[in-house]
């Protein structure tokens, strides 16, 4: 709903200058009207011509049927309830096509002429009228052409005030638009702006647990670390021992095949004493160790020379 008031139907009456006679004259051409306007409305058509925009507009029938319907009572004289809503429908139709707000004013140029020249009321006939005998029907139809002219002011400026309006609830609506997809788009960043510091705040959450994560490995490393080496330190004196016996046996071994043990032993044939005082063991010659098991039985093992 707009919030300006269009002015009252006897404001403009007196603006214009519209009487009773005016009215009572008008009304008489109802009938006319009724029968003419649908067939002289689309033959004024071609006049539109010049004017793409507002012939575009005229042939569709949702524009046409409220235009006809107007120019009915605009014609009639039926200024009464209901004109005013049969403006602003007419002037909503002609905005919701795209007719420019002049066009207006040329398609009530048109219409009157043709009006006047179907009533026979234009200046040629007129003239023919002048006589003693035809003064009353003369002043009848000056006053007929005279009140259909005020009634064609009397509209435009009607559908004129009504187009500007219906201009401003388009303009107010457009902004209620707007700002309604303003407040969405400022809500939709709004939660972007807040998911962000949600990502931002888990991904700072993320870093804390993989620092965290990197330094309890860390640790564990170096526990595993320290936990070989323990052991290491622990198994080096067992392989230190070992080492040493080994040496031990091959030392032994080597004093046994030496020269002088050989002599001390006596001659090549003779046996070698079972055991000795130290507690070695007897040392098996090369051969003897190649030998099978039957072979080494039956043979005694001679001594190492």
């Amino acid at each position: 709903m707009t919030t300006k008031t269009i002015a009252g139907q006897e404001h403009r009456f007196r603006a214009f200058q519209i009487s009773e006679r005016d009215l009572a004259l008008l009304a008489a051409l109802a009938g006319f009207a009724r029968e003419r306007l649908p067939s002289l409305l689309p033959q004024l058509h071609e006049q539109f011509a010049p004017w793409p925009e507002i012939a575009k507009a005229l042939s569709q029938p949702q524009v046409h049927e409220r235009r006809l319907a107007h120019w009915i009572r605009l014609a009639s004289g039926d200024f009464g309830e209901g004109f005013t809503e049969s403006a602003r429908s007419l002037a909503t139709a002609f905005h919701e096509h795209g007719v420019p707000i002049y066009a207006v004013v040329i398609c009530h140029g048109i219409v009157v002429n043709a009006l006047i020249a179907e009533l026979g009321l234009d200046q040629r006939r007129l003239t023919s009228l002048s006589g003693r005998w035809r003064r009353t029907r003369l002043d009848t139809g000056i006053a007929t052409r005279a009140a259909l002219s005020k009634a064609a002011q009397f509209d435009l400026e009607l559908l004129l005030e009504t187009y500007a309006l219906v201009e401003q609830d388009r303009r107010d609506a457009t902004r209620r638009q707007i700002e309604a997809f303003e407040g969405t788009v400022r809500d939709v960043v709004s939660a972007v702006g807040s998911g962000a510091v949600k990502v931002e705040s888990l991904a700072a959450t993320m870093e804390a647990v993989v620092g965290e994560t990197s330094a309890q490995a860390f640790k564990a490393v170096r526990t595993a670390d320290d936990a070989s080496s323990n052991v290491s330190n622990v198994a080096a004196p067992r392989r230190c021992r070992r080492c040493r016996r080994r040496l031990a046996r091959r030392s032994r071994r080597s004093n046994a095949s030496s020269p002088s043990s050989a002599r001390s032993a006596g001659s090549p044939r003779s046996s070698p004493p079972a055991s000795t005082s130290s507690g070695l063991r007897r040392r098996r010659s090369p051969a003897a160790r190649i030998r099978p098991r039957w072979a080494r039985r039956r043979m005694p093992m001679r001594s190492a020379s």
